[in-house]
């Protein structure tokens, strides 16, 4: 019983000590992409897309969306789009890609 109770232990230190590195990680990159961006030095190759058609609708005046929400969409049309072609294959579990975005998202904006 002691054993068993060791070894789930263990699981919940790696798995909560894997989603920090996780965060720890998404904060990084999105704090790099906030460097790109702001001073206008140019885009990350993460945030190229989204970056692109923020500045074509800031030069028409009409900005519909931020960077922010570019990128929430295009990840969600990104994952809507592994659906589509795996279809059967594509494990639910690559359904967190979903939180992922949204967090990277999420950090993008506070790190904007």
């Amino acid at each position: 019983m002691q054993l068993n109770f060791i070894f789930h232990e263990k699981k919940i230190i790696s798995f909560s000590w894997q989603h920090l590195l996780l965060i720890v990680s998404l904060s990084i990159m999105t704090c790099g992409v906030a460097l790109c961006i702001r001073p206008n030095f140019g885009s990350s190759v993460i945030a190229t897309i989204p970056f692109i058609i923020a500045l074509a609708e800031e030069a028409s005046i009409v900005s519909l969306f931020t960077i922010v929400e570019y990128t929430h969409i295009m990840n969600f049309l990104f994952i809507g789009l592994q659906i589509l072609i795996l279809h059967q294959r594509f494990p639910r579990i690559q359904l967190f890609q979903f939180i992922i975005g949204f967090v990277f998202g999420f950090l993008l904006d506070v790190n904007m």
